[in-house]
């Protein structure tokens, strides 16, 4: 079964070919979709997505972009929105110390909101983590939320062996196109590797996490998963567009 774990459905730039985008991800294999939450005033339109198609469902949560605009963010509130049931996840959320877009003490403050709400919900985190490989890891340590899945996770062995000691489900690159880059996910327990690939104006997907194309103005495809770890962006193992 393919699973898009990370797309972006409600982005504006996806408003006229949301249907299509869908229905890409179908005919390439792809059964189940997961549209990310990256603000709390837009998850009315993120919900509403995952209300509309069977096959899509979401997350709630303040990208660390956003965290500036979140501080008083309480886990209540999060809470409280996981109680409608197409909310399957919490986040995007995390550390961004390459953009610095809000304060770093800002962004780790809202990051143990959201882990805070995970271990009330038992849903799984969505952690973005970009160059706060130390930052996440004793976060991680010190709250131990419930198991997730990295995202923008462009760091090396130390992080993803501390997210995958917490049960984490896998790591997804959307840096590097060739996951020899990181060789710690081609070790990682079978079944737990979870890779997406994704660029500006390319991608790649497989395994459990495939690309829809909706989400960092990338086309995606999906990889034969025995392919997978040796995949190039000109592989003819490619099966489909997504």
């Amino acid at each position: 079964m393919l699973v898009d774990s990370h797309c972006h459905l409600d982005f504006p730039d996806f408003a006229t070919e949301r249907a299509a985008i869908i229905a890409r991800a179908r005919s390439a294999g792809v059964e189940t979709m997961l549209t990310i939450g990256t603000r709390l005033d837009e998850f009315p339109g993120v919900r509403s997505i995952a209300e509309a198609h069977e096959e899509v469902w979401c997350s709630v949560g303040a990208h660390p972009h956003e965290a500036k605009d979140h501080a008083e963010l309480a886990p209540e509130e999060l809470i409280a929105l996981t109680a409608h049931p197409k909310v399957v996840g919490i986040g995007e959320t995390g550390l961004d110390f390459h953009y610095d877009l809000s304060p770093r003490d800002t962004q780790e403050q809202v990051f143990r909101t959201h882990i805070a709400a995970s271990r009330a919900t038992g849903l799984p985190l969505v952690i973005h983590a970009r160059e706060a490989d130390r930052e996440i890891a004793r976060i991680l340590e010190e709250e131990r939320p419930p198991p997730g899945v990295m995202h923008c996770f462009s760091s090396g062995r130390a992080l993803a062996e501390a997210a995958l000691a917490l049960g984490a489900t896998g790591c997804l690159s959307k840096q590097y196109y060739v996951p020899s880059y990181h060789p710690e996910l081609r070790a990682s327990p079978s079944g737990t590797r979870v890779i997406r690939f994704a660029g500006r104006s390319n991608g790649f997907a497989g395994l459990a996490a495939t690309g829809s194309g909706a989400g960092d103005g990338a086309d995606a495809f999906v990889y034969d998963r025995r392919a997978l770890v040796d995949a190039r962006p000109d592989d003819p193992r490619i099966i489909g567009r997504a």
